[in-house]
């Protein structure tokens, strides 16, 4: 087989060819030196989106790893504290003594009582004062069909 052949044939497989074409460039037939660059260009925009991929999947890697921590700093979400009291008082049957309220906020989270006076609010809050005690609302209950209960 002609060499010409065996180089063609070498460059339409898929293994890598390494070929000196600077030794004699005039020395190759322009349709091989124009196949080599159609391959090496390939091989190298492969390569670098290869590398591009890897980059990428590190930067995923570290953005996850980054979440993971701010995660386990924060803690629950408020939103998911904010369902989980209401869910308690829920299952209470809607309607608590002003320190139950006060123990239920301790226990899922509110370390401060102030912090549960958002519940109550002038324009129609998710829990209404009823004398001595604390009564979920229709609009509370309509929130936690919409977002989900948390036991």
């Amino acid at each position: 087989m002609p060499a010409t052949e065996q180089l063609e044939q070498l460059l339409s497989s898929r293994d890598l060819v390494l070929v000196d074409v600077k030794s004699d460039p005039e020395g190759w037939p322009p349709a091989i030196q124009e196949r080599i660059n159609r391959l090496v260009t390939e091989r190298t925009r492969r390569s670098g989106n290869d590398r591009i991929r890897r980059g990428l999947e590190a930067a995923k890697r570290a953005l996850a790893d980054l979440e993971e921590a701010l995660d386990a700093e924060i803690g629950e979400s408020d939103i998911d504290r904010y369902r989980r009291i209401l869910t308690a008082v829920e299952e209470e049957g809607g309607r608590v003594s002003a320190e139950r309220w006060y123990e239920i906020g301790r226990e899922t989270g509110y370390s401060d009582n102030r912090a549960l006076g958002g519940f109550f609010r002038a324009d129609g809050g998710a829990m209404r004062i009823d004398g001595d005690e604390r009564v979920l609302t229709d609009k509370g209950r309509e929130y936690l069909d919409q977002y989900g209960r948390l036991g």
